[in-house]
């Protein structure tokens, strides 16, 4: 019973989620995952050095999942309640679609730290499944690639997001404080007019 109600969580989270697996991250993070799958199993040297690679990418995982944090709590800063009205009104989605690439590079960087390291750790553990190590550790190098290049990309696009944000907020307030200025002007003029 528990196995479908996660199972229907899962489902109901991808069919509102579903712009997260055709975005350009998610799309280099797959093809990372096939390249590696391939060249790791047929190279024995990729795979000779998968322990350092795998540890490697935990902490890159880690490092995305502090600089995503950090472009939150950038973006938190930027929202007063004159940008929130407009993210509202503006995506569909609203505040929410507005956070959700930093929640998605966040958590995606945390399961690449969690996975690379727990895959790194059980690189050399015996396998009780009928198939051979090589193919459970190229998939793992595999899965831990994918996941790094999917979260460093996803990085790079929240820079550019906050950026654009942050340049969207101080347009803004120019045109709340040009329109002050025309609203002062307009009040002089209409009460120089009357005296």
């Amino acid at each position: 019973m528990r196995f479908k109600v996660v199972r229907g969580r899962l489902r109901n989270w991808i069919a509102k989620n579903d712009n997260v697996f055709r975005s350009s991250d998610f799309a280099l993070g797959a093809c990372a995952f096939v390249l590696t799958a391939l060249a790791s199993g047929v190279g024995e040297e990729l795979r000779a050095r998968g322990v350092q690679i795998m540890l490697a990418q935990a902490g890159i995982g880690i490092a995305v999942l502090a600089v995503a944090l950090t472009a939150l709590a950038i973006l938190v800063g930027l929202l007063g309640n004159e940008y929130l009205r407009i993210l509202e009104r503006g995506d569909p989605d609203g505040v929410h679609g507005a956070f959700q690439p930093y929640r998605v590079t966040a958590t995606v960087g945390g399961i690449n730290g969690f996975f690379s390291l727990v895959a790194a750790l059980a690189w050399v553990a015996p396998t009780f499944l009928p198939i051979p190590a090589w193919v459970l550790q190229s998939l793992g190098l595999a899965t831990s690639t994918g996941l790094a290049v999917w979260s460093i990309w996803g990085t790079v696009l929240l820079v550019r997001l906050t950026a654009f944000h942050g340049e969207q907020r101080a347009r803004f307030i120019d045109s709340i404080l040009e329109a002050k200025r025309i609203a002062a002007v307009q009040k002089e003029h209409a009460s120089g007019g009357q005296s």
